[in-house]
């Protein structure tokens, strides 16, 4: 505490009262400035000073105190740094010496002296230093971070049961992320290489699998152990294309932007493996991913739906601008042949890719179809009879704002289930009723016969498609 004691100086009264007043503050010293160079301090009152144990200084009143504080506060702050710079060495010396990230957060406790946990970017407990029950609701969180790049985060626990603001008031962020969180981030670039080096292994091992790059499947299937992959089991593939939007820049192209983008989506669709319960393998290769998905589950192509749409989300959600096809194998009931699954989630994409559908995924049966649809389309009698009959809805819904065309494709997409296609299309049942009555008189054909429900199916997909 800096003053200069104007209005106590000839009041011991009011100056004993003063000392205990800054005591009081928790100040750890008081230095006194007097403009009258004979000025003394009466010794009662440095008396009581010393007897409450504050420690009183006299200085001359040419010096300034803001350079006082300025010095005061330099030093305290040179000081502090070398508080830094000590436990900084100490957690490089532990990781170069090959101590584990526990070992690191039990370091930065002692230094800190409060609970921490170290956590990954998906919010993974990696190390802590307390028992759950143990562990205080507040919380100072901390980036770990190099060159923007998130890697994880550091929790320091208010375990004084004060306030939070009180307790984490102390600590400077700035050095933390400077002298603690750079040598903690060395752990997660040591495992993010490892990882780099298995997922290279397993990248190779599942584009071998799908290309039919080996000599001997029993061998593959060896090999498949150590990966934790039962190859004799049965698996669905997905072939899946992300790709940026036309004014992102690398809609045909693999540039280092789309490699940001990739590495982003291969952690998200792992991510979306662990959090459905299914076993995956993954591989990429420049915008695509290939994904062998192991059918263990009651409902196998109900499993790769919910997978998919949670894939979907999540990417879309996490990458902005961004463009996603799906094409999907048959589903594998049977010990899987890797090779025809891949070339059937291949082919899927690719009518995908370049279907007018909406859709952002496409299986292997609606290839099945599309292929015999564009042999149709090929058909000018074909072509004529199916635009002929569309364009009658089509010319009806210019008029109305029923959506005739619409109602019919989505009673075709719901398998003809009139209580399904009613709640798709938000309408009561006997609204739908009226529609499709109404589809039958324009296009003068019966939505009860199964002769003509084909023909109106395979006449939209033409339309649709060509």
């Amino acid at each position: 505490m800096l003053s200069t004691a104007i209005g106590c100086l000839y009041d011991n009264t009011v100056f004993t009262e003063f000392i205990k007043d800054i005591k009081k503050s928790k100040a750890a010293a008081l230095f006194l400035s007097f403009k009258d160079s004979e000025y003394t301090v009466d010794k009662t009152v440095l008396s009581e000073a010393e007897s409450i144990c504050l420690p009183v200084f006299s200085v001359p009143w040419h010096f300034k105190f803001s350079d006082i504080s300025d010095f005061v506060i330099k030093n305290i702050y040179e000081k502090n740094i070398e508080l830094y710079k000590t436990v900084q060495d100490k957690l490089f010396n532990a990781y170069f010496t090959s101590k584990d990230i526990n070992y690191a957060s039990e370091i930065i406790a002692s230094f800190l002296c409060s609970p921490v946990a170290v956590y990954d970017r998906w919010g993974e407990v990696k190390a802590k230093t307390f028992d759950d029950e143990n562990n205080s609701s507040e919380f100072l969180k901390i980036d770990i971070s190099i060159n923007e790049f998130l890697m994880g985060y550091i929790y320091i626990y208010n375990s004084g049961g004060g306030k939070q603001s009180s307790k984490f008031k102390i600590y400077n962020t700035q050095l933390i992320k400077k002298y603690i969180c750079l040598p903690v981030s060395l752990w997660f670039n040591r495992e993010s290489i490892e990882n780099m080096v298995v997922f290279k292994l397993k990248n190779d091992f599942v584009w071998d699998l799908a290309n039919g790059g080996y000599e001997s499947f029993a061998e593959m299937a060896k090999q498949g152990i150590k990966f934790g992959f039962n190859l004799y089991k049965p698996y669905t593939c997905i072939a899946v294309k992300i790709m940026s939007s036309k004014e992102s820049g690398f809609v045909n192209e693999y540039t280092h932007k789309a490699a940001v983008m990739m590495s982003k989506a291969e952690d998200i669709i792992k991510e979306c493996g662990k959090k459905s319960g299914l076993n995956i393998m993954l591989a990429n290769r420049g915008l695509i991913f290939i994904i062998y998905i192991e059918n263990t589950n009651a409902e196998p192509q109900k499993a790769v739906d919910l997978f998919l749409e949670r894939a979907k989300k999540d990417i879309t959600n996490g990458i902005d601008n961004i463009k996603m096809y799906c094409g999907i194998s048959e589903v594998s009931l049977e010990k899987a042949d890797f090779t025809t699954l891949y070339n059937q989630a291949v082919l899927s994409l690719h009518y995908c890719e370049n279907s007018k559908n909406t859709s952002y995924r496409f299986t292997y049966r609606d290839t099945k179809i599309l292929r015999i649809i564009l042999v149709l389309q090929k058909n000018g009698d074909i072509r004529q009879m199916a635009f002929d009959t569309v364009n009658k809805l089509l010319d009806y819904d210019k008029n109305s704002d029923i959506d005739l065309m619409g109602t019919l494709t989505e009673f075709i997409n719901c398998n003809y289930n009139t209580s399904l296609t009613a709640r798709k299309l938000h309408i009561h049942r006997q609204s739908l009723l009226y529609r499709l009555d109404k589809i039958e008189k324009v296009v003068k054909m019966s939505l009860q016969s199964r002769k003509d429900l084909f023909l109106l199916e395979i006449f939209t997909r033409i339309y649709r498609d060509y």
